[in-house]
């Protein structure tokens, strides 16, 4: 005699029993409880689904579904169930514009369920969204979608192409940047950027502005290893002030944002006040127009900056005698000689160390080194540090 095994679980399976009852109550997690000890793993899943479903909130819904998931088993029902679940993780993500790792994760999680009960279009949509073009790739072929399949492939085939030049250009910065050319390096990670995928963008740009904020433009600070410290500067024109855009910036408060100018030229130089509230005095002296600069003298910004200055024939220099930045020493002129370094110059603004015989740059044998913050340049026993 045969008898309905679901009767016979009404009849006999007190579990079970109690599963149909908190279900009809919809109290579907006692419900999911009842049928765990019954052995019933799909209706376990389909109350998790029930408990998805009037969830409210993003978070429970994904949770409730995804636990549903541990639960079905591989029969057909099971199959059919797993699909619904599926379809309904990828809807939970389509009603997003911008995919979270949350979103990518439950994508992924939906595109491997589809693929294992034989959906492999709806695997290939979830793929497709995710950027995947492996998984794309392989739901395509199962599907037999060969049409789809044959562009994929050109297209992955290009990407492959972006990411090797992106890798070049970027193994090409490392090395220019090692070596001190620091404008190819800069070029080279342009490149990179053009090349990158969207997720590697973020990064290579904040590298470029890191880069960017090392670089030396129209002076460098230099320390010896005997701790000297002096400040060479290219330009011709220096302005004097507590604005971080000055060309030389000085701390005391006396001093206005932008205080004096002093400029170089072929003919001398010229000191000039640039309407500051404390004024300008060249050697006790206010002033207000255009004063050239004899060969030695001092002159004051506010009332506790001085300045002691010498002009040479090829160089201007100048020394914070005294104020906040006291001790402050400035050369300026288009190239100097930095013994047994080489010749220091600027090139469109930029500082150049330049020697005939090999330097050591971080550790790396070079001859010319384009000027960075943080590099530490060596010759024999000597060494000097850029600030």
């Amino acid at each position: 005699m045969l008898c309905d095994v679901s009767l016979l679980k009404r009849l006999f399976f007190a579990d079970y029993r109690r599963g149909l009852s908190f279900e009809a109550a919809g109290n579907y997690l006692e419900a999911a409880r009842a049928y765990a000890l019954a052995g019933e793993r799909n209706k376990v899943a389909a109350m998790h689904v029930a408990c998805a479903e009037e969830a409210s909130d993003f978070d429970a819904r994904q949770s409730s579904y995804r636990v549903a998931l541990r639960f079905v088993d591989t029969t057909a029902d099971g199959r059919a169930l797993s699909g619904r679940i599926a379809h309904a993780l990828a809807n939970l993500c389509d009603q997003s514009p911008v995919l979270s790792p949350t979103h990518e994760e439950i994508l992924r999680q939906a595109g491997r369920v589809f693929e294992s009960v034989g959906d492999h279009a709806a695997a290939a949509e979830c793929y497709t969204r995710l950027g995947d073009h492996v998984g794309m790739a392989r739901a395509y072929e199962q599907a037999g979608a060969v049409d789809k399949l044959e562009p994929l492939l050109a297209e992955e085939e290009q990407q492959r192409h972006l990411g090797a030049q992106f890798q070049s250009a970027l193994a090409d910065f490392r090395l220019h940047d090692s070596l001190g050319a620091r404008r190819q390096a800069a070029q080279d990670l342009d490149i990179a950027l053009r090349n990158a995928a969207p997720e590697q963008r973020s990064e290579i740009r904040q590298l470029a502005t890191e880069v960017a904020q090392k670089r030396c433009v129209g002076q460098a600070t230099l320390r010896d290893e005997s701790g000297k410290t002096v400040t060479y500067i290219g330009t011709s024109a220096l302005v004097f002030g507590r604005d971080p855009d000055c060309t030389v910036v000085l701390r005391d408060l006396g001093i206005s944002r932008k205080h004096a100018e002093i400029t170089i030229s072929t003919t001398g130089v010229a000191l000039r006040d640039l309407g500051s509230k404390n004024l300008t005095l060249l050697n006790g002296v206010a002033i207000t127009d255009d004063c050239a600069l004899a060969d030695r003298g001092e002159f004051s910004l506010g009332e506790h900056c001085r300045i002691a200055f010498t002009l040479l024939p090829s160089e201007f220099s100048f020394t914070v005698a005294a104020g906040v930045d006291h001790g402050l020493y400035v050369r300026c002129a288009t190239n100097f000689s930095l013994a047994p370094f080489g010749e220091l110059r600027f090139r469109d603004g930029d500082p150049v160390l330049h020697s005939t015989t090999p330097l050591r740059l971080n550790g790396r044998s070079t001859v010319e080194v384009e000027l960075a913050r943080g590099d530490k340049i060596e010759k024999g026993d000597s060494c000097l540090e850029v600030l």
